[in-house]
This record gives C-alpha cells, structure tokens and sequence, in this order.
C-alpha cells in the first residue's frame, strides 16, 4: 500500500499513480472540505479526488469523518486518528533536539514587544489580497509601538516580490527568511498572535493556546470556527486590523483548544493499516 499525507498536488499525482498500478492508497488526513473548490485551490479538488481512489481514510476529527459518510465512503473504512501534524507537535517538544535549536532572531526581540506571527502562501491570496494583508499588518503596527511582526517569506517569487515591494517598508515589519520546523516551533510558542493562511499552522495554534486569525475567506478546520477560537479575515485590511488589534488589547489568555489527537495518531494508523493488510 501507499500512505498519501494531506491535500498537495503531490500527494494527489502519488495517489492517483498508486491507483493506476493498483496499489492500495491510504489517506492521512482524510476527510478536510471546504465546501469551495477554489478555497483552498487547488487543495479542495486535490483531497475530493484522493478520497475517490483511497481504500482507507485516516480522518482527524468526527466532522471530517461525517464529511467523508456524506459523500457516502463506506463507514468500515473511516477512522478516527487525530492528526499527525499534532504527533509532530508534541514530539519535537518533548525532545532535547528542540531545546537546542533556539532561532537567533528571538534574540532580537524585547521581552516587552508583542509578536505578531504571520504566513502566507495560499495562491489565491497572491496578488491583490497579499497586498491587502500587507496593508492590514502596517495598520496593526502603527497602532502600538510595542508591537512586531514576523513575516517568513514563501519561497514563492510571486509572493516575496510583494512583501518585499518597498510601499510595505517598516521597521518593526521584520522579512525573513523560512524558518525550520525546529525554529518556527520557537516562534509559535514566543508569538502572541498568530495570522496564517495554512492548514497545519491553525491545528498548531490552537493546541498550544495562541491567538489566532485565518487570512483566509474558508478554512476546513471548522471545528475552529464552530468552537469560536478563531476567526475568519480573508484579505480585508480593515478586518485584519481590527480584530488583530481586538485581540491584541485583549487581557484575556487562550487556552488550548485541540480536536485533532493526543499525539498518537501515527500509532493508530499503523496499527489499523496492519490488521487490515497484513494480520
């Protein structure tokens, strides 16, 4: 068999191959909808496609397996492991390796300034919404001198010629570099907000009790939303603002909020590939 992980074009090509030669596919991460095929694009087609030619579908949470029996999967194949991101998570954490690996630029940073966390990537932010975001994360700055955001740039030249266009130039806007698994780890758990367009990041986030804004205008993790953790901001500069800055001034403190696993979601997955497969 072949385990496919998440919602990537990549992970799509390696499912659909495995099908053609007729090789089992088991999905991690099953089950995530949006309800929009061009949010996430071109994740959403991406997973609906993976469900189709998978035999067994790991989901992370009960909405994303009731996802899964209403487009009518076959209950006998949807599990309910939690999410590998959170194994990750929790792992690297516990590790000797993490308290090593302390990124230098958190030297930089006064213990008195809050740390605005921010990444984006999605393709459909790119263009005219980054730049909406852009002008979000100025307007958030200009209301506080105490406060700082860190920005990681994508690799995408798409995206780094935005962020680096001068109109976006200030100096407590700090452009980096992408960071490590080990360092943003360090970052996230320094940030005192966090704004992102990824999946992964808002499971991260949540589990560790940060504030958190989704620069998207869907997310599939809605349990998020349901739950009132977060909020969804798109690319609207106003909106960015303004519920950054509400959480921002707020003294209340997040706590954790975590329905994707306790951290062994690998186990689970192993244990029921191999009694389906190979017991």
């Amino acid at each position: 068999g072949v385990i496919v992980q998440g919602d990537t074009t990549s992970s799509y090509l390696c499912a659909m191959a495995a099908f053609y030669l007729k090789i089992p596919v088991f999905h991690v991460e099953a089950g995530l909808r949006s309800f929009d095929l061009y949010n996430p694009f071109p994740e959403e087609i991406n997973r609906k496609q993976i469900t189709t030619v998978s035999e067994l579908h790991f989901v992370p949470t009960e909405i994303a397996k009731q996802n899964l029996l209403n487009e009518h999967v076959d209950s006998k194949k949807v599990f309910n492991t939690g999410n590998t991101v959170i194994d990750a998570l929790f792992q690297i954490r516990n590790s000797e390796k993490y308290n090593r690996s302390k990124p230098s630029i958190l030297e930089e940073i006064e213990p008195s300034q809050k740390l605005i966390l921010v990444t984006a990537h999605r393709s459909e932010n790119i263009g005219k919404p980054l730049r909406s975001i852009l002008s979000g994360l100025i307007d958030i700055l200009n209301r506080d001198d105490s406060r700082l955001v860190l920005l990681p740039v994508h690799p995408n030249p798409k995206v780094r010629e935005i962020v680096e266009a001068s109109e976006f130039s200030h100096k407590r806007l700090r452009v980096i570099e992408p960071l490590d698994y080990l360092s943003f780890q360090h970052v996230l758990d320094r940030s005192d907000l966090v704004l992102t367009d990824s999946g992964g990041i808002q499971e991260e986030a949540a589990a560790l009790g940060k504030k958190l804004l989704v620069l998207r205008k869907t997310t599939e993790r809605t349990e998020l939303i349901n739950n009132g953790y977060t909020k969804l901001v798109g690319s609207e500069t106003k909106l960015i603002a303004k519920e950054a800055n509400k959480m921002l001034m707020s003294s209340d403190s997040k706590s954790s909020f975590n329905p994707y696993g306790n951290g062994d979601a690998s186990e689970k997955i192993v244990e029921i590939i191999s009694s389906v497969y190979y017991s």
